[in-house]
């Protein structure tokens, strides 16, 4: 097992890593919409809390040599179920720019 580590990503804290690549397979742990820079969280509503959250997931893939096209399942917890059209409606349009040829 390799630990993954990025500055470009929220630091982990506490008992975790930011990924951890096991040989054929590589686990990410959760990212919430910090702003690595500040370790503050980002404002500006949902849109930009999740483009911030998908930033720092890319820049942990990209630390373990992968992209968005390499990632198989992910899960998101919403605080506000309101909040879901908007959010599935990012998540569609990251994913046709950063997944699909």
């Amino acid at each position: 097992m390799k630990l993954i580590a990025t500055e470009k990503a929220p630091a982990a804290v506490g008992p975790y890593s930011q990924a951890i690549d096991c040989g054929d397979t590589v686990y990410l742990s959760g990212q919430i919409p910090l702003d690595p820079s500040t370790g503050v969280l980002v404002e500006g509503g949902i849109e930009t809390q999740a483009r911030r959250m998908f930033e720092n997931i890319g820049a942990v893939l990209e630390k373990a040599g992968l992209t968005f096209k390499n990632v198989v399942k992910t899960t998101v917890f919403l605080r506000m179920c309101s909040f879901g059209c908007s959010h599935s409606r990012k998540v569609r349009k990251w994913t046709r720019r950063n997944v699909q040829s």
